[in-house]
């Protein structure tokens, strides 16, 4: 299993909904119209639809910087929507220099919960690019505050511990993954129940590193209990 491209896609949909979903709420004509524009990026996103979602992301920030002006929450959530849809098509650079516009305005508008998300998603742009320190530092720093600011259980904070465990394994940091991908392992059980695909993708992962850890009877006890959670 190629676990670089394992639930990239699922867990930063999850994340365009806390971001897109919970962060913001509308309250008048203005922000009404951005959120549907939003909305419409955002489904076509999680159907796969990338090319036509990039232009309705494009659109989303364009209506929020003339809504909203330029350092405005909408905004930010606008800018790192487009990020998601760059790295879709490979845009490395553009979704990095968006991203980190998103990040300069959540800061600026010490909306924590938001610098925590944009964090996140930041640092998968940047093991993308194979900047493995960049990625962990910024990554390290998304979960602390994501655990300030959601609780140690939330799903956000697991998807942000399985994240960070991603970026020591790529770096063969397998005792320091492995701690993470537990910590991951019982709050994504905790929130999706034991039987989930989520849960099967983390054992794999956990797999991959006792594996390169020549733990063989650990990894295939791993292997066996994803195997069997995506068999069900």
């Amino acid at each position: 299993m190629n676990s670089a491209l394992k639930f990239r896609i699922p867990t930063r949909i999850f994340l365009v909904a806390t971001l897109c979903f919970v962060l913001v709420q509308c309250e008048s004509r203005q922000e009404i119209s951005w959120r549907n524009v939003i909305n419409s990026a955002v489904e076509l996103y999680e159907k796969g639809q990338y090319f036509e979602g990039l232009e309705v992301a494009e659109e989303a920030l364009t209506l929020a910087e003339k809504n909203f002006g330029a350092d405005h929450p909408n905004v930010a959530t606008s800018a790192w929507l487009l990020s998601k849809f760059y790295i879709t098509q490979r845009k490395y650079i553009e979704a990095e220099n968006i991203c980190r516009r998103a990040l300069i305005v959540a800061e600026k508008v010490s909306d924590e919960a938001q610098v925590g998300i944009i964090l996140d998603g930041l640092a998968e742009i940047c093991l993308r690019q194979g900047k493995y320190t960049d990625a962990e530092a910024l990554s390290r720093r998304a979960l602390t505050i994501l655990v300030k600011n959601y609780g140690p259980d939330n799903q956000v904070v697991g998807v942000a511990a399985d994240n960070l465990a991603e970026i020591y394994k790529m770096q063969e940091k397998y005792k320091e993954a492995l701690l993470l991908y537990r910590r991951a392992l019982e709050i994504i059980e905790k929130n999706l129940g034991p039987n989930h695909n989520r849960v099967a993708s983390v054992m794999f992962d956990m797999a991959e590193c006792y594996k390169k850890l020549g733990k063989e009877y650990e990894a295939r006890i791993l292997t066996e209990n994803a195997l069997e959670i995506y068999f069900k």
